[in-house]
C-alpha cells in the first residue's frame, strides 16, 4: 500500500532540534556566459522538487486531493443568505409598484385641514374640558382625526358623516397646567396619507375665584356690530381691525360677545381677540320681543278642537326671496320673506345645495319673521365659492312647520362672484377754534355714489351734534374731501361716519371748550 500523503515537516519544532531542517543545497551554477548552450535546467523547479522528494510535501495532494468536508452550519448561513435577498428583491418592487405605504395615493392626496375651535391666541383655563372641532377637506376618504399638543399625540377620533368631501370631528381635551401651548389636528386618508392643520395658539391660565366684569380685547378683522346675537338682526356700527373693545359678556354658545359700543352691541367671537377667557364672562340672554298678533279674538266664540280643519289661520309662509356671496365668498346670506299675514318666532331649518359638489348644507337657525316681513340667515362655506353658481334653497324643507302654503319653499338663485365691500376708516380729526374737520378713507372695495353724512355728538346727541352731508364716491384707497364740522361743545364726543344713513365708522375725541 503506498501512502498517498507522505509525511512532510512538522509545525512545531522538536526540543534540542533546529527548528525546521534546512532546505537541500543548491546545483552550483556557473557564471553564464555569452555563447554558453542552456542546459534544460531550471533552478526553481529543480530546488522545488528536491523538496518535495526530500521531505515527502506535496503541496497538489493536500490542497487539491482532500479537501476537508464542509459543516452543516455553512450551508444554513447560504439558505439563509439567498432567502433574505429574496426578500430584499421583493420589496423593492412593492416599492418601485407603489404597493407599500410611500405609494402614489399619498403623494396625490390633497388635504385641507381647519381648527374653527378654539380660535388661535384664545385664552382657556385649567382643569375645563375643551371642545376641539376640525374639519377637513380631502379627495380621499378621511378615516381618523389626531389631535397633537406641543407638538404630542394626545387624543384621536373618528370622522363624522362627510358632507360631500368636507370631513368633521369634534375632539375633547382637558390643560392640567397652564402657560402658552400649541394645538393641530393631524387627519389620516384610507390610503395612509396625512395633512396637518395649521398650528394654533393657546394660552392656558388657572382659574379665578373672581371673574372679571369685564374682559378686553381687539378686533382682529373689520365686523359689523348688531344689536342681536346673530346676522338677523340689524348692524348699529362696524369696528376696524385692530379696534380695542371692552366685553361685557357672552352668548350662551359663545358664538357672540356683548360689547361696549354706543349702548351696547354684539359682535362674532371669531372676529375678537381676548385678553382672558371668555369662560369668565357672564352669560346675557336676549329674549326676543313678541311681535302683537293680527287676529282679533271673538269672545262670543265657542273653544272647540277641529282635528279635520284643512287650515291653520295662525299660519306663516316661507319664501327663499334671495341670496348673495359676501366676505370674499366664505359666506352665504340668504333672505326668506314671511308672506303671510302671522308672525313667527322660533327655529326654522334652511337647506342649500348646489355650492359644492353635491353636498347639501343644512342649518337650523332662530329667526323673527314678522307678517310679510323678512330676515336673512348666514351659512360658512369653505371653500369660499369665487365663482359663479346656482344656490338650490329651500325653507322648512322636512315641513315640520304648519304653513298657510306648502309649496312656494324652494327657490334656484344665481350666484354672482362676490365683490369686496367698502370700508370705511376716519383718519384722527382736527380741531381748530369752533370746527373739526373730519376726513375718511375707503380701505375696501370701490364705494358707489352714496350719501355721506360725518356727525359729532356729545352725549346722547339731540341739541348737542352736529354734522355735514356730501355725496361721494371712493375707490379703493380714496381719501374724501375734508367734513368741516361745528363744534357741537366740549368733552367727550362720538364722531360718526354715515352712509345712506347706515352707520358704518365711529370713533371718539375729547372737545376742548
Amino acid at each position: 500500500m503506498t501512502n498517498q500523503n507522505p509525511p512532510y515537516p512538522p509545525d512545531e519544532p522538536i526540543i534540542g532540534a533546529a527548528s525546521f531542517p534546512p532546505p537541500p543545497p543548491g546545483r552550483p551554477v556557473a557564471p553564464p556566459y555569452i555563447g554558453a548552450p542552456d542546459d534544460g535546467y531550471d533552478d526553481d523547479v529543480a530546488e522545488e522538487d528536491e523538496w518535495d522528494d526530500e521531505y515527502g510535501y506535496d503541496d497538489d495532494a493536500y490542497y487539491y486531493d482532500e479537501a476537508p468536508a464542509r459543516q452543516p452550519t455553512f450551508y444554513m448561513f447560504i439558505g439563509l443568505a439567498v432567502l433574505l435577498g429574496v426578500g430584499f428583491v421583493a420589496l423593492l418592487f412593492s416599492l418601485v409598484n407603489n404597493n407599500g405605504d410611500d405609494s402614489t395615493p399619498k403623494v396625490n392626496a390633497a388635504f385641507n385641514v381647519a381648527i374653527s375651535q378654539p380660535l388661535n391666541n384664545e385664552v382657556v383655563p385649567t382643569g375645563k374640558q375643551l371642545d376641539i372641532i376640525a374639519s377637513a377637506s380631502s379627495n380621499e376618504t378621511i378615516t381618523r382625526f389626531e389631535l397633537f399638543i406641543d407638538d404630542q399625540p394626545v387624543t384621536q377620533g373618528q370622522p363624522g358623516p362627510a358632507d360631500g368631501t368636507v370631513y368633521r370631528a369634534t375632539l375633547k381635551w382637558q390643560f392640567d397646567r397652564s402657560g402658552t401651548h400649541k394645538m393641530f389636528v393631524r387627519v389620516t386618508s384610507v390610503s395612509g396619507a396625512t395633512a396637518d392643520s395649521t398650528k394654533v395658539n393657546l394660552r392656558v391660565i388657572e382659574p379665578i375665584d373672581d371673574k372679571p366684569a369685564v374682559i378686553k380685547g381687539k378686533a382682529i378683522t373689520t365686523t359689523n356690530v348688531r344689536l342681536g346675537p346673530g346676522e338677523q338682526f340689524e348692524s348699529i356700527g362696524r369696528l376696524n381691525d385692530g379696534q380695542e373693545v371692552k366685553i361685557l359678556a357672552r352668548s350662551r354658545n359663545t358664538d357672540w360677545l356683548y360689547i361696549e359700543f354706543q349702548t351696547g352691541g354684539w359682535v362674532k367671537r371669531a372676529a375678537i381677540e381676548a385678553e382672558e377667557s371668555l369662560e369668565f364672562l357672564s352669560i346675557k340672554d336676549v329674549t326676543p320681543t313678541p311681535a302683537p298678533s293680527t287676529k282679533t279674538p271673538n269672545p262670543s266664540a265657542t273653544p272647540s278642537v277641529s282635528p279635520s280643519a284643512t287650515a291653520n289661520a295662525n299660519a306663516p309662509d316661507f319664501v327663499p326671496t334671495g341670496a348673495v356671496l359676501i366676505d370674499g365668498g366664505t359666506t352665504l346670506r340668504v333672505t326668506i320673506a314671511n308672506t303671510s299675514t302671522n308672525n313667527y318666532n322660533g327655529p326654522l331649518v334652511v337647506s342649500v345645495g348646489g355650492l359644492v359638489g353635491t353636498d347639501v348644507l343644512k342649518q337650523v337657525f332662530s329667526v323673527n319673521l314678522v307678517a310679510n316681513g323678512s330676515a336673512t340667515v348666514d351659512f360658512d362655506l369653505n371653500p369660499p365659492v369665487t365663482v359663479q353658481k346656482t344656490a338650490a334653497i329651500k325653507v322648512d324643507p322636512d315641513n315640520a312647520i304648519k304653513e298657510a302654503n306648502e309649496d312656494n319653499n324652494n327657490a334656484s338663485i344665481g350666484l354672482s362672484p362676490p365683490v369686496e365691500a367698502p370700508n370705511i376708516v376716519i383718519d384722527p380729526p382736527a380741531i381748530s377754534g369752533g370746527t373739526v374737520t373730519v376726513v375718511i378713507k375707503n380701505t375696501g372695495g370701490a364705494m358707489p355714489a352714496s350719501s355721506v353724512k360725518v356727525r359729532i355728538k356729545i352725549g346722547g346727541g339731540g341739541p348737542s351734534a352736529e354734522s355735514a352731508t356730501a355725496q361721494i364716491a371712493l375707490a379703493s384707497g380714496q381719501s374724501s374731501p375734508p367734513f368741516t364740522v361745528a363744534k357741537p361743545g366740549s368733552g367727550a364726543a362720538t364722531v360718526e361716519v354715515l352712509v345712506n344713513d347706515q352707520v358704518v365708522a365711529s370713533t371718539t375725541i375729547n372737545l376742548p371748550p
